[in-house]
């Protein structure tokens, strides 16, 4: 029973560390394209702030 916990676990804890973080986003607007890395921010709030206002004016980020 406590081997299915730390199992469950483990599952856990690999999804939200590749899923709740992505690195690097490229981003294109009328055929140009640019990649927006996480590491070039100085916080998590100012990437997604700069992400968000790229898509707002019409960039398409993945």
């Amino acid at each position: 029973m406590k081997s299915k916990y730390l199992l469950l676990a483990a599952c856990f804890v690999a999804t939200v560390s590749t899923v709740a973080c992505k690195k690097c986003q490229t981003c294109t607007y009328q055929g140009q394209e640019t990649e927006i890395c996480r590491d070039n921010y100085g916080s998590q709030q100012l990437y997604d702030a700069y992400i968000l206002s790229l898509e707002n004016q019409g960039w398409d980020c993945k």
